[in-house]
């Protein structure tokens, strides 16, 4: 049974009989591990307490400008790069082993790593959202395992359409991987159903939780507003936001290597912000490199990312709008400032 075992390595045979192509995951993976920090049955994730609380801690994080510390961890996430600039994830609980793919479009990739790794077969399939370049992966993978007398699970969002799905969750439902809590966040505006996964150990209270942000966050920047609005962003990421409210160590896995174009546009409408300014000096040194700018935090992207400052004087100020502007119109004005730069 492969389904919770070791991956031994599919033969290129079985590969083709999952309708899989033959382009091998390498290069740019990296494992950085991370735990939980939140107790779901009493953590208010949106509110003004918690974003005074999330306020009062960001500015511990002013140095963080790197990758952030992977110590003290209590799961594993390795990147699994494909396309031109996608990024699955493996996500392995550090106590049971139990582990999950998130947003496997590209099924090969995917099963190339835990072919080229050994690492153990998915209980799970985690999907943020229906674009098919997180989603492609759902129905060849479940049926892979299936050949191989597995099984695995499709988690993901209940409010849009999901190939493959066999739980559907809304938001604040939560999944066991091991001795992982995965919780779905609904943050809506990308698509409508859009779900960031939260993920926490209760046995770990004083690590840092990771986030699976999809395309609902990047560094520096956010997915577009294909199927919402300025409000529902800002509702994901404003002072008060689901994600900006979480603790401001939380690690966050976004969909898309999308830093350095990020970056360049932050700078035109928060130039003189001198974390942006030391972080798109580190992105650069990084992509020259060919390295990965993945993971970030919850802190440091309250200090660079403009689609987190819309209630900042100088970024009003940067779209033309007065201190008294709404940030949700500020959010909008910056939306449209980036959809044109």
């Amino acid at each position: 049974m492969l389904a919770r075992g070791r991956f031994a390595g599919a033969s290129l045979a079985l590969l083709a009989q999952a309708s899989l192509t033959s382009r091998a995951a390498t290069a740019l993976r990296f494992r950085t591990r991370m735990g939980a920090a939140l107790s779901h049955s009493k953590t208010d994730y949106g509110g003004a307490a918690a974003a005074a609380a999330a306020m009062s801690a960001v500015n511990a994080y002013a140095e963080v400008i790197g990758l952030p510390d992977p110590n003290a961890a209590c799961a594993d996430v390795e990147l699994i790069p494909f396309a031109s600039d996608n990024y699955a994830y493996y996500l392995r609980c550090r106590s049971t082993g139990a582990a999950a793919l998130v947003d496997p479009a590209d099924p090969d990739a995917a099963l190339r790593f835990l072919q080229d790794t050994g690492e153990a077969a998915p209980q799970a399939v985690l999907c943020t959202h229906k674009h098919g370049d997180h989603q492609g992966g759902n129905v060849p993978i479940r049926k892979f395992f299936e050949k191989e007398g597995g099984d695995v699970d499709v988690v993901s969002t209940s409010y849009e359409p999901i190939d493959g799905v066999t739980l559907a969750m809304k938001n604040g439902e939560q999944y066991t991987l091991g001795g992982l809590t995965v919780t779905a966040l609904h943050t809506p505006c990308h698509t409508r159903g859009h779900v960031c996964f939260l993920v926490t150990d209760a046995a770990r209270p004083d690590a840092a939780p990771v986030l699976f942000a999809g395309d609902t966050l990047f560094v520096g920047g956010c997915g577009r507003f294909f199927e919402g609005n300025a409000q529902e962003m800002y509702g994901n990421l404003g002072l008060e936001g689901v994600l900006a409210t979480l603790p401001p160590e939380t690690q966050v896995f976004c969909g898309h290597e999308y830093t350095a174009s990020n970056l360049r546009f932050a700078l035109s409408v928060d130039g003189a912000n001198p974390n942006l300014q030391a972080k798109a000096a580190w992105v650069d040194g990084m992509r020259a490199e060919g390295r990965s700018t993945i993971p970030t935090t919850i802190g440091g992207e309250r200090l660079w990312n403009p689609f987190m400052r819309a209630d900042q004087p100088e970024l009003k100020a940067s779209v033309g709008l007065g201190e008294s502007a709404d940030p949700i119109e500020v959010m909008a004005a910056v939306r449209a400032a980036k959809d044109r730069f």
